[in-house]
């Protein structure tokens, strides 16, 4: 284990006006199963393919990247399916970025069980040393879960490594480095 907790997230550049979330490469990479319904695995190839288009953005790491997100409703993923799949380059359809499509809430939830887990083994292995608290405290500016927005398909077993690291606990295991996307 070598990884602070901070490590933990990946920062999600949003650099032009359909925001695409695909400057950098992410654990699980691109043969990484996506997240997301159907409709919105068909959102995530279509920024993606408009990304390569339209902004020079490498389609692997593109990916790598979209595939972590969940989508807000199936509609508008469907909707901005079509209008990304039509749309010039030099116009990119309104309402369709990734702050638009994208649904935050269960990227939140895992970061925030991310601290959670790590801050109870450390408790465990330090139970009278006020540990629980004084991590809950650092994590929350390490890594702030409210600016989470996708989750990779390493989470889950970062989870159980978390749960699983024998004693002493100082840093997440290496596996959890880059498991939850952040926007800037």
């Amino acid at each position: 284990m070598k990884s602070r907790l901070g490590i933990a997230a990946l920062r999600v550049v949003l650099p032009f006006a359909l925001t695409l979330a695909c400057s950098k490469s992410t654990p699980g990479g691109s043969g990484s199963p996506a997240r997301g319904t159907a409709a919105c695995k068909g959102w995530q190839s279509a920024i993606c393919a408009w990304g390569v288009q339209c902004a020079s953005v490498a389609a692997d790491k593109c990916q790598a990247q979209v595939s972590t997100f969940a989508c807000v409703s199936d509609a508008r993923a469907q909707s901005c399916t079509t209008s990304l799949n039509a749309a010039p380059c030099d116009n990119p359809p309104p309402g369709c970025s990734i702050l638009d499509v994208v649904d935050p809430v269960p990227a939140r939830a895992a970061c925030n069980q991310l601290i959670d887990e790590f801050c109870a083994s450390l408790g465990r292995c330090n139970p009278s040393s006020g540990t629980v608290e004084a991590c809950h405290q650092s994590s929350a500016t390490a890594l702030n879960c409210a600016k989470a927005l996708g989750v990779t398909a390493a989470f889950e077993q970062c989870i159980a490594d978390v749960k699983a690291a024998m004693c002493p606990v100082s840093a997440l295991p290496t596996l959890c480095e880059g498991t939850i996307l952040l926007s800037n």
